[in-house]
């Protein structure tokens, strides 16, 4: 899957999904993230929310990685009013750094100044220094 993905073979990636799928093969996290990363990427959008929902129908639980993926995503879409129900969700473990360097990011490159001092206070509130991730 990743290989496919990682050439643009992005039709040829969701065949073998849909392949495994059929054949009973057992999916984990794993794959759903390199799923979901990959589509992200892509700017597939549909198709991660596609990959959520069937994350859920087999009862596979995100983590952080998964999180990570969809946020950028997100990020890339310029959707970033989608990362709030995630980030409350990810308030119940713990939000990875990573996922706040994308936040933080793209809330400043698309002008989102009062989105960026969100980011800046939940890393306060979660005692971080900020230059871990800025």
């Amino acid at each position: 899957l990743h290989k496919l993905g990682k050439k643009g073979n992005i039709d040829r990636m969701l065949d073998l999904y849909a392949f495994l799928r059929r054949s009973s093969t057992p999916l984990d996290v794993i794959t759903f993230n390199t799923l979901i990363s990959i589509l992200g990427t892509a700017k597939e959008f549909t198709k991660v929310t596609e990959m959520q929902n069937d994350m859920q129908l087999l009862s596979i639980k995100p983590d952080h990685i998964t999180n990570n993926c969809i946020i950028q995503a997100y990020a890339i879409a310029g959707r970033l009013d989608l990362v709030k129900d995630l980030l409350e969700k990810a308030e119940t473990t713990h939000t990875d750094d990573y996922a706040l360097t994308i936040l933080l990011s793209a809330s400043i490159r698309d002008g989102h100044l009062d989105k960026a001092m969100d980011i800046v206070h939940r890393l306060l509130h979660q005692k971080k220094p900020l230059s871990q991730v800025t």
